[in-house]
């Protein structure tokens, strides 16, 4: 397990713009960083929305995602613990669309909850109070 949290979010985050998911969740694994219960939760009401179970929901929703987009990158702003194990990450994600070529770029903030030093649950919310609250209702939804 990587003993610096912030380090292993930020390298996770490193992995996935190298390398996209499988690179994301490897990372985590190689670290031995990956719970056994991982799961990923998306803002309802985005385009993706829902909850994800395990590596292989994560993997499924990734590749769905980025078949929309020739580049996608997400580079991370520095992470803000807001609690024991629950940390939020600011990002600009930057895409370009696959086929008309249209270049966005907007702010996200994932949430990041680690259980034993492992990252047990990743959320995605285009708004800082819906992170925040993610967090502050935990995975079990309260």
């Amino acid at each position: 397990m990587a003993s610096d949290p912030t380090e292993l979010i930020v390298g996770a985050f490193a992995a996935f713009n190298e390398g996209g998911a499988p690179a994301f969740i490897g990372c985590l694994t190689d670290r031995d960083a990956l719970d056994e219960d991982f799961a990923m939760e998306i803002q309802a009401d985005a385009p993706n929305g829902g909850r994800r179970e395990g590596e292989a929901g994560f993997l499924r929703m990734a590749d769905l995602w980025l078949e929309a987009w020739e580049e996608f990158e997400m580079p991370p702003g520095d992470p803000v613990q807001l609690s024991a194990g629950r940390y939020l990450v600011p990002t600009r994600q930057r895409v370009v669309a696959r086929g008309s070529g249209m270049e966005l770029e907007e702010g996200f903030f994932y949430t990041v909850q680690l259980s034993q030093g492992r990252v047990k649950r990743i959320g995605l919310f285009s708004d800082r109070s819906l992170a925040e609250r993610d967090l502050a209702l935990g995975a079990d939804g309260g």
